[in-house]
């Protein structure tokens, strides 16, 4: 698939920002059937003859040229390549890439990445308190939810935040951290509670947070300048609350290495005797370079406190158990242009990869106006909402009870949707983060909307955009071009043996070698007793290779052979054998008896297959000057010389 996209392409070279004129687009060229239009013609030549093109073209040379594409697409069409199944799919695929970067909203999506570039400018030291709820939550659940976040909010004004914490909490380490999150950064946690967090000033505390994991109160103890990326190794020993006496010699251990490593003990060495973290242990006790937020909150603490390369911080506990910690190297945070790849795949996999289609959406509503008949959800409210409103959407009961509504939905341009399309939709794209049955209506049938809007923007993109439509059109006639010449010349110049051995007959003086050539076998042998029995199957088989490599047994290799065209110098044995050349001969160390077994071809091929690549290059020539040929005598091109004028030289 790439050595096609590539040959599509090296038809033109990008040239940004080319723009033709629509009112005035006269036909400049037909090709058979085709009629080929001024516009099209003129921004291919542009393309072709850019600045940063070696081999520009004059105008003529590109008409010619261009004449040729065309008849080569139009004879693809008559032999039916462009209706299809692969053709269309291909084609498909191409431009719905293609119209990705027009069904979207750039400057949103890019504003979402530099906000997050803007958070990595600042850690945040956060704790929170985390009330749980379920995707499948009732709306009684969800309000309960609420006012309890809202209780916790409201007991934080006079009782401190771990006390509060612990009493509200859902957070499963709030009992050992009081719901101190520690520090954070970019992509640390969830877009909510992120976002939510960096607008917060230190010491505020923010309202309840909603996310796809519950609701958060989130406070801010601090902020400070992003402290970079840091690379460490450590040494690690396990704790465990049930064993005393295996805790107090860990301690006493880890005291003794300390002192070890003050003494001057190299840290990797010590890491491989004695960490038990095997994983880092084996390199030394080295771990992947971090950022803030990506260990514990107390481990981070010891390791971003070490200043100097080579600090080693005394031995620690954490809730795993104790560390000791070496500073191996500090990394700034890097410049916005460095980062932003990086950023660009992150935000890939959280919901801010939607913001500029979520963006484009909002333009494509304002420009067209579609009209949502409200009235017409209540046949879905009815549904969820009845028995308190534990009837959740999407799932088998619902799609069976929905399965005859028909009412209209949606009015966009001119056309009605219905339920029954809503219906269809919903059975396809199921997946929500909303959580209540009602909003999940909502939601699905925003969505709905979305796609109908983006799916009508889509089929107007040619229409719209001149390049969008010229870079789809040459995509259709490259692959064509690709197709048709697979079939008439590529394929066939490897498949049509008579025509090959032919011409190969025709033209044999072409392919005279420089050197003598031996076509056949070299075979190898461990001693001599094998090498008297491989030489006796040479003369009384033919072919002998298989006999003679079944002379290894059970893995012991006794023999090898080597198959092919060896011009003189490229094998020693056949050097020696053959052209009696012994100039600095020595036997293989171990397989010092050999023989051969073949022909001396001097310089001149014996058949095709000895010159296979030259001699298929050259027949790929002559059949592409035969299509060529054959194409201008079966469609008649006629090029309007005055049109032709109109273009200026480049």
């Amino acid at each position: 698939m790439k050595t096609k996209v590539l040959l599509i392409l090296s038809f033109s070279v990008v040239l940004s920002g080319f723009v033709f004129a629509q009112k005035n687009d006269p036909v400049l060229m037909t090709v058979g059937k085709d009629k080929v239009q001024l516009s099209e013609f003129e921004y291919l030549y542009n393309k072709n003859n850019a600045g940063n093109v070696a081999d520009k073209k004059t105008l003529s040379e590109y008409v010619d040229m261009f004449e040729l594409f065309k008849l080569k697409v139009a004879d693809a069409k008559a032999h039916g390549i462009d209706t299809t199944l692969a053709f269309r799919t291909e084609l498909k695929q191409y431009r719905d890439q293609l119209a990705q970067q027009y069904l979207t909203d750039d400057a949103a999506q890019q504003a979402v990445v530099r906000e997050a570039y803007n958070f990595m400018k600042e850690d945040l030291d956060v704790s929170h308190i985390l009330i749980a709820l379920s995707p499948q939550a009732t709306p009684a659940d969800t309000l309960a939810a609420y006012k309890k976040a809202l209780a916790a909010r409201t007991a934080l004004k006079t009782e401190p935040f771990d006390s509060v914490a612990k009493r509200f909490s859902d957070d499963k380490m709030v009992q050992q951290n009081g719901g101190h999150f520690g520090w954070l950064t970019a992509f640390s946690t969830i877009y909510p509670f992120e976002k939510a967090a960096y607008a917060l000033k230190a010491g505020e505390i923010s309202q309840p947070v909603r996310s796809q994991v519950g609701y958060h109160i989130i406070k801010v103890n601090a902020r400070r300048p992003d402290v970079g990326e840091i690379h460490i190794a450590h040494i690690f020993k396990t704790f465990d609350k049930n064993d005393l006496v295996k805790n107090q010699g860990n301690e006493k251990l880890m005291d003794s290495i300390y002192n070890r490593l003050l003494a001057g003990d190299a840290f990797g060495v010590l890491a491989v005797n004695f960490s038990d973290d095997k994983a880092s242990g084996q390199n030394g006790g080295e771990l992947q370079p971090f950022h803030t937020g990506q260990m514990m909150p107390e481990f981070e603490q010891q390791a971003f406190a070490l200043q100097k390369i080579g600090d080693i911080s005394k031995p620690f506990q954490t809730a795993y158990g104790l560390h000791i910690i070496k500073l191996l190297g500090k990394k700034p945070l890097g410049s916005f242009e460095e980062l932003k790849p990086q950023i660009e795949r992150q935000i890939q996999r959280d919901e801010r990869s939607q913001a500029g289609k979520n963006a484009f959406i909002a333009k494509l509503k304002a420009q067209y106006k579609p009209v949502v008949l409200s009235e017409n959800l209540a046949d879905y409210y009815t549904f969820v909402n009845t028995e308190g409103g534990m009837n959740y959407p999407l799932d088998t009961t619902f799609f069976k009870k929905v399965e005859n509504f028909n009412k209209p939905i949606l009015k966009l341009n001119g056309k009605t949707y219905t339920q029954r399309d809503l219906n269809n939709f919903m059975r396809v794209y199921y997946m929500t983060r909303k959580t209540l049955p009602q909003d999940i209506i909502v939601d699905k049938v925003s969505e709905f909307e979305g796609r109908k809007l983006i799916e009508l923007e889509d089929v107007q993109l040619e229409n719209k955009y001149p390049d969008f439509k010229n870079l789809v059109r040459e995509y259709h006639d490259g692959i064509l071009l690709f197709d048709i010449s697979n079939s008439e010349v590529w394929e066939r110049s490897q498949t049509d043996t008579t025509g090959l051995v032919q011409f190969f007959a025709k033209n044999k003086d072409k392919y005279i070698w420089e050197k003598p050539h031996f076509k056949g076998t070299v075979v190898y042998c461990k001693d001599l007793e094998i090498y008297q029995r491989a030489l006796k199957i040479s003369q009384e088989i033919q072919p002998f290779e298989k006999e003679v490599i079944a002379l290894n047994k059970e893995g012991v290799q006794v023999v090898r052979i080597e198959r092919g065209l060896f011009a003189q110098g490229d094998n020693k044995e056949v050097d020696k054998q053959v052209f009696n050349n012994l100039e600095n001969y020595e036997p293989d160390a171990q397989f010092p008896y050999s023989f051969v077994v073949g022909k001396n071809l001097g310089t001149i091929p014996e058949e095709y297959t000895d010159v296979r690549g030259q001699v298929t290059a050259d027949y790929q020539d002559v059949l592409q000057a035969q299509w060529e040929k054959n194409l201008r005598v079966k469609y008649p091109v006629a090029v309007d010389e005055k049109v032709l004028k109109m273009i200026k030289e480049n």
